[in-house]
């Protein structure tokens, strides 16, 4: 999810929601598993389409009661797409687009590509290495970046120099069974 998609800027990950960026469970299916995490769910307690529909509703409908404008990225090809916060994410008022590291989900940086045109923001592409925004954690002046899984230090090593102007980047190893920073906290 981004907040505050007018202007894209982020300088907290706890301030008011008041912008997002969804995009569609239709897409959504099983497909071969491309973590621990889900091959245990896959296995267990597959996620079922009328109960993703009507959960993604809901997340829709509270985020609406709650006057946050949702914007919606288009269908990639990608059966992931539902992730948003990996696939790009705001550092002050830069929309970086993520570099994938699994291929099955590379189609979906392109929705973000048309949204962020649509809406006039300039988007920034990390050239090497990997990030993804579920690696990614704004709290004030500092960025805190996951290594992990999914972001290598060489994708570190690039946002390091984006950044160094208005951030202090610090990176954080994570270490099994986290594949994101974003699922080490509670």
């Amino acid at each position: 999810m981004i907040q505050c998609i007018r202007g894209a800027e982020i300088r907290s990950e706890t301030g008011r929601l008041t912008a997002v960026v969804l995009a569609s469970v239709q897409t959504f299916g099983l497909h071969q598993p491309i973590n621990a995490v889900q091959a245990h769910y896959y296995a267990n307690d597959p996620p079922k389409r009328d109960g993703l529909l009507s959960e993604h509703a809901a997340l829709v409908q509270l985020l609406r009661d709650n006057e946050v404008e949702v914007f919606w990225a288009e269908n990639s090809t990608s059966p992931l797409q539902v992730f948003t916060r990996d696939v790009a994410f705001v550092i002050g008022e830069d929309l970086f687009l993520a570099t994938m590291r699994e291929p099955i989900r590379e189609s979906e940086t392109t929705s973000f590509v048309r949204l962020a045109s649509r809406l006039g923001i300039t988007t920034k592409r990390i050239p090497s290495g990997f990030v993804e925004g579920g690696d990614i954690v704004v709290d004030g002046e500092t960025v805190y970046v996951g290594l992990s899984e999914r972001t290598n230090k060489a994708g570190l090593k690039w946002l390091e120099t984006a950044c160094s102007r208005q951030f202090v980047v610090t990176p954080l190893e994570l270490r099994h069974p986290f594949i994101l920073l974003a699922v080490a906290f509670p």
